[in-house]
């Protein structure tokens, strides 16, 4: 009976051990659903810390890059930044 009630109180724990190791996941793969794919020369400067002189350089270099509108927004896809940095 002793081993019965150790038994289970172990699988207890054990299950909340992982049922919070499943939020902690599930936190992380909302995170990396957020990642938006389209960026700003100023959300690039914040998020991986490339002043816009140098994003600028890398346009010239042959980073692609839309503008909707003539003298609009300048957006890149954050794919196409990712590989940028890869290849230099």
């Amino acid at each position: 009976m002793r081993r019965d009630f150790e038994l289970t109180k172990f699988v207890i724990k054990e299950n909340s051990k992982l049922r919070k190791r499943i939020e902690k996941l599930e936190e992380i793969i909302s995170e990396m659903g957020n990642f938006k794919k389209v960026l700003t020369p100023k959300e690039i400067e914040i998020e991986y810390g490339i002043s816009s002189k140098t994003l600028g350089r890398y346009r010239i270099e042959g980073l692609e890059y839309m503008q909707p509108k003539t003298n609009g927004k300048i957006l890149i896809k954050r794919n196409d930044l990712e590989k940028f940095l890869k290849r230099n």
